[in-house]
């Protein structure tokens, strides 16, 4: 049957004809080859049981970036082995120039759809074991990107050209609210989903308590949807409400009363709430209306981040603020921002400490 060609099954009775035939496929299972790709199949179908739906579109990208449409994803899961592994690793690393960051996701996705291979019973031993002590020496050719502060961060000119290009925005489109969204993220480094969601109701006794944010759907082949969800972390935080933030919400509250479309959320036009893909593009908008290289919003949030850092804040406060954990925010939002005279002063201070000033 497999070659294509009809074969007339002869028997005397229909229990024989049945049993022949559970015998001929039972022995067409065990002689169907099962490859990388059939293991990563049995394990997406797993993993959409206990991750969102943003993270199966996640994985299914990644899966189409790394493994579609190489000899790995057809290789025989039996026949594979270390040698397999660490070939398909070097040669995905100098294809798409991948950094360790990358690198080290590609091979959590080998390691864990191999566990799940062994679990399914179509192998005994995750061959990964074998490759993880040589992991080192692979990257070393990753491809490192290192960030700049100026690449990362807000300048303070840079901050100044932008409000300047805001202020002149809330006197000729007074109906347009997009714009205090970035004054908001420079107050505050609040993550886009976050303000987005931002309600007047999180506002009270002088603390904005954040405990929202929008979350973007991107299911394969999906319309986009937008849902109102809890944060990045799952947990709530506080932000005490300085002097400037009460005065951008008082602008906010008179601006959307002139318009007659004050709603649930801080941040609402006259179509609703502003959402978090509004608050990129008007961010990319004022950047090139301010003759700034483009940023982002997270560059404000690594902005309030450093700022607090250069002042004398702690990283569990600074962490606190801002919501994610120390280690993140040394890692990654922790950037040199001071100038060169703060420096010069540091190290008359080092100096004098170490007895060296005359």
């Amino acid at each position: 049957m497999t070659d294509g060609k009809r074969k007339q099954i002869k028997r005397k009775t229909k229990e024989e004809v049945e049993e022949y035939l559970i015998q001929f496929y039972e022995t067409e299972d065990q002689n169907k080859i099962i490859t990388f790709k059939t293991c990563y199949d049995n394990w997406l179908a797993f993993k959409k049981q206990l991750v969102s739906d943003n993270t199966v579109y996640k994985y299914e990208c990644d899966y189409v970036r790394y493994f579609q449409g190489t000899e790995f994803e057809n290789i025989n899961i039996e026949l594979l082995n270390e040698k397999h592994i660490i070939t398909f690793l070097i040669d995905t690393v100098r294809r798409l120039h991948l950094t360790k960051r990358a690198f080290t996701s590609l091979a959590g996705y080998i390691n864990e759809i191999l566990n799940g291979a062994v679990c399914d019973k179509y192998i005994s031993t995750n061959p990964y074991i074998y490759v993880k002590p040589k992991l080192k020496l692979i990257t070393k050719q990753c491809e490192e990107r290192y960030y700049t502060a100026e690449e990362r961060t807000l300048s303070n000119t840079e901050i100044q050209k932008l409000l300047d290009v805001i202020r002149q925005d809330h006197i000729k489109k007074p109906y347009s609210i997009t714009p205090y969204t970035i004054e908001f993220a420079l107050l505050t480094g609040c993550r886009i989903g976050e303000i987005a969601a931002l309600r007047w109701t999180d506002i009270q006794d002088g603390i904005v308590t954040i405990r929202s944010s929008e979350k973007t759907h991107r299911g394969k082949g999906q319309q986009k949807l937008y849902t109102i969800e809890s944060t990045k972390t799952g947990k709530e935080r506080k932000i005490p409400v300085t002097n400037v933030l009460a005065d951008l919400f008082e602008r906010v509250s008179e601006a959307e009363n002139n318009m007659g479309f004050k709603g649930e959320f801080v941040f609402s036009g006259s179509n609703g709430r502003i959402r978090a893909k509004c608050i990129a593009q008007c961010m990319t908008r004022k950047c090139e209306q301010s003759g700034i290289n483009k940023k982002s919003i997270h560059a404000c949030r690594r902005t309030v981040n450093s700022m607090l850092k250069n002042v004398g804040a702690t990283t569990s406060v600074a962490a606190s603020l801002l919501g994610h954990t120390e280690e993140v925010n040394n890692n990654y939002y922790t950037y040199d921002i001071s100038g060169l005279d703060a420096k010069k002063e540091l190290l008359e201070r080092t100096n004098i400490l170490m007895g060296l000033n005359h």
